[in-house]
């Protein structure tokens, strides 16, 4: 199963163009996103791994992330603040807060000025 998501997820990566413009979503935008359970796939720029994301509107989110060679499955939670979707994974420090922005079909992470990745939602 695993190997199929990760399949999926680098071909759904690889074939869809990006638009040179990216909108912040609002508050509003993200509260209707994360009212029902929804799939994500995408890629951490900082952490050089894909990933694929079940977000459950009870506030919990499971991860499952691969390099390539290694896997893992990290649960953890989520939150909204202002415009900004909030997460910590149970191996995580601190929480971390991030800007969502819509460029084409992709959503990208940016905080702190920086894009941190980038995902599909998946149907």
């Amino acid at each position: 199963m695993y190997r199929t998501l990760f399949f999926f997820t680098v071909l759904l990566l690889a074939v869809n163009p990006v638009s040179a413009y990216a909108s912040t979503l609002t508050n509003a935008e993200l509260k209707q996103l994360t009212s029902h359970m929804f799939f994500s796939a995408g890629h951490s720029i900082r952490f050089g791994v894909s990933y694929h994301a079940t977000w459950y509107p009870n506030g919990t989110r499971e991860v499952y992330w691969t390099d390539g060679k290694a896997r893992r499955i990290v649960k953890g939670k989520w939150r909204l603040k202002g415009d900004n979707l909030c997460f910590e994974n149970e191996d995580m420090y601190e929480e971390e807060c991030d800007q969502w922005r819509k460029n084409g079909d992709r959503i990208e992470r940016w905080g702190y000025g920086t894009k941190h990745g980038y995902f599909y939602i998946l149907p």
